[in-house]
């Protein structure tokens, strides 16, 4: 072959290597901080043809596999944090105070006299609690009554049947009475004996938002005294409640009970939560107790019977009739009459023991009688809740008067003056302006004063007058203790 055929076909050979070397791909190292090349869909093949490359399937169950992974460790690691502070907070936080124990209250509740007193409040309100009460106070045994104020009682109060009504004690030498001040507005508990000195005092005094209902020993040295009063507000005003019914409302009380301790000279007060009681169980029972303590005639002289029972009546007195010792009582629809009986305890609004002849037109009374079958009443006791400085007791209301008449009746007012006024409400004329001063033996003590009236001519039969019997203020002269009466003229 010659030379130059033999270049030539080396040198076409070597072009068509050089072509096919130029369209090899080269391949490429990647580098390592470069991101990873994606794979093209189609690469030339050896033959010509084009060679797909499918990217690679990731693995599913490895990633849900790590997810749960992660949790449980999160878990495990919050669970021994929790471990850690709470063992930590175990050795700083002081344990909860055990329950405080109460063994005189675990004495009392126990006691039959507390179980029967607790159920007669629940029958009227179905929530009382044993459980409810709580102490409210803890002190030095201190009588209510002013020192030197307790009174020796005589044999008869010491004996039956007024020691009927007391509490005794399991040793007969002491006795407390809570019907002290039965019949009146106020509530008194009495004891007996306390310093062994045989005196009578005032061992608490308990006014109208609050009663005495009971009281029973413990032993000789101590006494528990039941009752109730009044709920109060954060305020320290009476819990009460609009009933819907105009002004009408309805109150809240609450149980108490003190323990008298005599041995360490101590009282300590008990009080329940508030409840609405709107009857009183106890009412009943304290009157048949007040009752033992009298004596067959003062019953059958007051009409009591084991069947009778005593009922509250309070009115205005205006009318007396110290003959039979009747009292006429208004502010009612019809006047009711009282018998008022020998035996009966009359007191003033201080509670002192006033005589029937101290009661006068114009007073303000409560009283506890008898019902009698004639449809008069028997009064057991009388207590004087309002006396007026000014009384008048003739004329009367809508009485008729002449051309001459006397005014009387009583007063207790500065310096003991009275003066009066009448007026023709025809005409509105002043017929007389009078004055006098009672004959008070003492300051502040009642006295009798009387009007002699002698009227001009110029009325009509059938008019009508007004009578005012007054004092004036020493401070600026006005009308004060005003008594105003209607009467008619009649020559």
């Amino acid at each position: 072959m010659p030379r130059g055929s033999a270049k030539k076909q080396s040198s076409r050979s070597a072009k068509k290597k050089t072509r096919r070397d130029a369209a090899a791909p080269t391949a490429t190292v990647p580098s390592p901080l470069s991101p990873p090349s994606r794979p093209t869909a189609a690469s030339p093949g050896p033959a010509g043809q084009s060679a797909i490359r499918l990217p690679e399937k990731p693995r599913e169950g490895s990633y849900y596999r790590s997810a749960a992974l992660f949790a449980v460790g999160i878990m495990i690691l919050a669970g021994l944090l929790f471990a850690i502070v709470r063992e930590a907070s175990i050795g700083r936080t002081p344990p909860p105070p055990a329950p405080v124990e109460d063994p005189l209250f675990d004495e009392v509740r126990h006691r039959q006299e507390f179980e029967d007193w607790v159920a007669r409040w629940r029958a009227v309100e179905a929530y009382v609690s044993f459980n409810e009460f709580t102490l409210v106070s803890k002190g030095t045994l201190e009588p209510a009554g002013a020192p030197g104020a307790a009174m020796t009682p005589s044999g008869a109060e010491l004996e039956p049947p007024m020691a009927n009504r007391y509490v005794w004690s399991p040793d007969r030498t002491r006795f407390v009475d809570y019907l002290a001040s039965f019949g009146e507005p106020d509530s008194t508990l009495k004891m007996y004996n306390r310093a062994s000195e045989g005196k009578l005092e005032t061992l608490a005094f308990c006014g109208t938002p609050c009663r005495f209902d009971d009281a029973f020993w413990l032993d000789d040295e101590r006494v528990v005294a039941l009752g109730k009063t009044e709920g109060l507000k954060a305020d320290g005003t009476p819990l009460c409640l609009p009933t819907g019914a105009g002004d009408e409302k309805k109150c809240y009380d609450r149980l108490t009970f003190t323990v008298y301790d005599i041995s360490k000279n101590e009282q300590i007060v008990y009080r329940s939560e508030n409840h609405l009681f709107e009857t009183d169980p106890y009412e009943a029972l304290k009157q048949a107790r007040w009752a033992s303590g009298l004596s067959i005639e003062e019953r059958a002289a007051l009409g009591i019977s084991e069947e009778s029972e005593l009922e509250t009546i309070t009115g205005e007195i205006i009318d007396i009739t110290p003959e039979g010792r009747i009292l006429t009582l208004g502010g009612s629809r019809v006047p009711r009459f009282l018998a008022v009986s020998e035996r009966a305890s009359i007191r003033d609004m201080d509670g002192k023991t006033i005589p029937f002849e101290a009661l006068h037109r114009g007073f303000m009374v409560e009283t506890n009688a008898v019902h009698q079958t004639d449809g008069t009443s028997l009064a057991a006791s009388v207590r004087v809740t309002v006396s007026p400085n000014i009384t008048v007791e003739e004329p009367g209301e809508g009485d008729e008067v002449g051309a001459r008449f006397s005014v009387r009746g009583f007063a207790r007012t500065f310096e003991s003056n009275v003066q009066l006024r009448l007026t023709n409400d025809r005409s509105g004329k002043v017929l007389a302006e009078k004055f006098t001063t009672a004959a008070a033996p003492d300051a502040g003590n009642y006295g009798a004063y009387a009007f002699d009236l002698r009227l001009s001519s110029g009325l009509r039969t059938g008019d009508a007058l007004t009578l005012a019997v007054f004092d004036t203020s020493a401070k600026d002269g006005s009308t004060i203790d005003l008594v105003t009466l209607h009467l008619v003229y009649r020559p």
